[in-house]
């Protein structure tokens, strides 16, 4: 088990669209049931304090976002239901063997993105950039992908995470279930 590995099974999404894809128990599943289980007790701690994407959207929309205000949406709008759309079009795939969270759960897509950013820029500073390999079509993909998560905080603060996110879906699903409920009096 690597640290890599460890790391994308933080997000549920990826155990359990593994499991269905393959049609067997994979030993990740327990990590997200306990993930999934805590937000029965915590709502969105997992979103607010464990996600990493959460935290470098939250940077963007503070270092980067906050100064452009034209692209702003409303708050409701044929959005606002997107990402349960995406998670049933991660889940149903997955029923026939096709594994497509790796490309739209949000720790893999960050996962991917930073280290086909930031990599070549490491080894191109560490060693020299004549060593630095040659750029893939795919790579150029994951690129892209991050990129325009980052940039969707341009429409609304946090857009990704309240509107896009199929891992986030996940854990509000989960949520429904929840044992604590905030209550606010007069």
């Amino acid at each position: 088990l690597t640290q890599l590995e460890l790391f994308l099974t933080l997000d549920p999404l990826v155990s359990i669209s593994t499991a269905i894809a393959s049609k067997a128990f994979v030993w990740s599943l327990s990590i997200a049931a306990i993930v999934l289980t805590t937000c029965i007790f915590y709502p969105r701690w997992f979103c607010g304090y464990v996600c990493p994407m959460g935290t470098l959207i939250d940077l963007f929309d503070w270092g980067i976002g906050k100064h452009i205000t034209r692209l702003r949406l409303k708050k409701s709008g044929w959005w606002i239901n997107l990402r349960f759309y995406l998670l049933i079009g991660i889940l149903i795939p997955a029923l026939s063997g096709v594994l497509l969270s790796g490309f739209i759960a949000a720790i893999p897509v960050l996962t991917r993105g930073m280290l086909y950013t930031l990599g070549p820029l490491q080894l191109g500073l560490l060693i020299n950039f004549q060593s630095v390999p040659q750029i893939t079509s795919a790579q150029y993909v994951s690129m892209l992908l991050f990129a325009l998560i980052l940039l969707l905080g341009l429409l609304r603060s946090r857009f990704w995470c309240a509107y896009v996110c199929p891992s986030g879906a996940l854990l509000s699903l989960a949520s429904f279930f929840r044992l604590t409920d905030r209550r606010v009096d007069d």
